[in-house]
């Protein structure tokens, strides 16, 4: 019977205010999610006995003085504690827990929200973006999303469009392309499609395994016009420290982690390989969006590409990036639309 309901249940909202709660947790993810609810849960005085996290380079160390341990691990040894996921990746862990044979299973479903003294504090950067925006449709959706990321409600209105292809800033035929966060090739069909056999497109990809699927992919196309970079976009050369969220990409950071990345600017390549036209920029870099602009500056101002920035890995990507574009070209026409029945996928799209 439990295995019947489990198959479509989702892991159980943790609620601090049940008159039941378990007295310890395994707390599942290893980011500054799991770890901001270890301190949480303990400020409870509910025990967090470890860390359990998918990834083999973390498990056997040592996190915030608590053990990391395999899923497989804990199983063995504690397989009646609760496990509280704290990841974006909440239902294929479930999924994954629930297969091993545990039942106890909830998450963190505590939502991180701007503080609201940032409505008063940025009241005229937040008019600044809506009086720049081109069209009313990107003005609702703009306040639609303000609303949803400061007070949870209601949903935003998802727009009438697939993510990245605006009908007045997406791919067209023959493009020059980068893509910024192409992750393992998720973005590539859609832009070669656009682009065609003509088109050009530099992918850029920091996080070592998605890079393998993404160069696999590009092997696989045997196409002359598709370009893998495995190196992060930032606003300088050199190396950058790199976190790497094993669980799902939405975690990955640039400028966070022990691992040490490639850094371009997309300034310095353009300059290297001797680009001469750029046609189109997409930023999905998981809060990294800001960086990569201000390193591109002397190519967005040259060529004034069309732009498609996501806006909402950071609360200050909202104001900061619309208002940093708007200030390196004036001209540019800003559009937002949204894209996910959450807080995911809100999308700045520019054009000159």
């Amino acid at each position: 019977m439990q295995s019947f309901i489990t198959a479509r249940a989702t892991p159980r909202p943790f609620n601090p205010f049940e008159q039941e709660l378990p007295g310890s947790f395994a707390v599942f993810g290893t980011g500054q999610r799991g770890r901001r609810c270890r301190q949480r849960l303990e400020a409870m005085n509910i025990r967090v006995e470890c860390f359990v996290d998918n990834n083999p380079c973390r498990q056997g160390t040592v996190m915030d003085g608590l053990p990391v341990i395999s899923p497989e691990a804990l199983r063995a040894h504690s397989p009646d504690l609760p496990v509280l996921i704290c990841s974006f990746a909440r239902q294929e862990i479930f999924a994954q827990l629930t297969a091993m044979g545990f039942d106890d299973i909830y998450q963190d479903a505590l939502a991180e929200r701007p503080p609201l003294r940032l409505l008063r504090e940025r009241a005229g950067d937040f008019e600044q973006v809506l009086a720049s925006l081109a069209d009313e449709e990107s003005r609702r959706v703009y306040a639609d999303v303000l609303r949803f990321r400061f007070y949870g409600t209601p949903f935003p209105a998802l727009s009438p469009y697939p993510m990245y292809a605006h009908p007045q800033v997406r791919a067209q035929a023959g493009d020059a392309i980068v893509d910024g966060g192409a992750a393992s090739g998720d973005t590539l069909a859609l832009f070669l499609k656009a682009a065609g056999p003509q088109g050009n497109i530099h992918c850029f990809e920091p996080t070592p395994e998605s890079f393998a699927h993404l160069q696999a992919c590009a092997d696989g196309l045997d196409c002359a016009g598709v370009h893998p970079v495995r190196a992060a976009l930032w606003n300088q050369d050199g190396q950058v420290s790199f976190f790497e969220s094993f669980a799902m990409s939405h975690g990955n950071r640039v400028g966070q982690g022990s691992v040490q990345v490639e850094a371009l600017t997309l300034d310095s390549f353009v300059k290297r390989e001797g680009i001469d036209r750029l046609d189109l920029i997409k930023l999905d870099i998981e809060g990294a969006e800001l960086a990569a602009l201000q390193g591109a500056r002397e190519t967005i101002r040259r060529f004034r590409p069309r732009l498609q920035i996501c806006l909402y890995h950071q609360f200050q990507d909202l104001w900061e990036l619309p208002l940093f574009v708007r200030e390196l070209v004036p001209e540019y026409r800003l559009y937002v639309g949204h894209h996910s029945p959450d807080h995911l996928d809100t999308v700045l799209y520019c054009r000159a």
